[in-house]
């Protein structure tokens, strides 16, 4: 019932199956089955490498996905270093992408399915930075809601939703859009996780209301109240964001960004935002020389 015959059209002309890079059945090609991670590089090792693991079998699981080659730490490890040797420069600054992808063995949702996956780098871009020091510009892409499901805290490959508010954030002049559920409640940017500051508090929306489940996310839950902040995963609407004392992203490729416009509501890079970023600046140091 699967099978099709040896040839397609592609752009419009005559292709033979076999001369095709993917089978046109492949259930990840067809309709995004499968998942991506990224990851930052510094110093040629891995921030987080654990939690990033861990999140990326929890996923697997999620999906019902087993690789025919585990992604285990030591194997990630192994594998970047291959590739960071053959960069003329191996100490500057990388994204590090994973794409877990079912294989093309695997036509039929009735059998165990397998996938594969794949690492790249790519060269961080100067952009980070500069956005670092002039503060992030934000709006509200209303024409796709993002809820919460089982696969909102997961990186799925079904991104068109992001890409499309990217987009727009670039016809808007922005360097980024922000993504509302059904209620109206604040989720998180097309990159990164939300948070405000508000009379010394933290405040990020709730998992529950459709955020992805960060690296960065996690870490700033977890050390916010060592350096002596309170902290509360809370529903947000943008009056919320409007009336905050500040306004910062996170991810696990840009750390902590701070927002120095929302609309027409403006903001400082406050002492709290940069009390985290400092931290988790001196925390990556300390790690990576252990």
């Amino acid at each position: 019932m699967n099978d099709i015959p040896p040839a397609i059209i592609r752009n419009g002309d005559l292709v033979q199956l076999s001369d095709n890079p993917i089978s046109p059945l492949n259930l990840s090609f067809q309709y995004g089955y499968g998942f991506f991670d990224t990851l930052r590089i510094y110093q040629r090792q891995a921030e987080f490498i654990n939690d990033h693991i861990e999140r990326n079998n929890q996923t697997l699981n999620l999906m019902g996905l087993t690789p025919n080659i585990p992604l285990t730490v030591t194997l990630f490890e192994d594998s970047l270093q291959k590739l960071l040797h053959l960069q003329k420069d191996s100490s500057q600054l990388f994204k590090c992408k994973i794409i877990f992808y079912l294989n093309d063995s695997l036509l039929s949702l009735n059998h165990t399915l397998l996938c594969d996956w794949i690492i790249f780098l790519q060269y961080f871009d100067n952009v980070l930075t500069s956005q670092q020091d002039k503060g992030m510009t934000l709006g509200v892409y209303d024409k796709i809601e993002k809820n919460y499901n089982i696969l909102s805290p997961c990186k799925t490959n079904n991104y068109l939703p992001n890409i499309l508010a990217k987009k727009r954030a670039q016809e808007a002049c922005v360097d980024d859009m922000l993504f509302l559920n059904y209620k109206g409640q604040v989720v998180e940017s097309t990159i990164a996780n939300v948070w405000i500051v508000k009379k010394g508090v933290l405040y990020t929306p709730p998992i529950t209301d459709g955020p992805i489940g960060g690296i960065m996310r996690k870490h700033i839950l977890y050390h916010a109240p060592i350096l002596g902040y309170l902290v509360e995963e809370q529903s947000l609407v943008l009056e919320d964001l409007h009336q905050a004392d500040e306004i910062f992203l996170s991810n696990s490729i840009r750390k902590i960004i701070w927002v120095k416009q929302l609309n027409n509501f403006f903001f400082k890079k406050g002492n709290i935002t940069n009390t985290l970023i400092k931290h988790f600046e001196n925390y990556e140091s300390i790690n990576l020389a252990l």
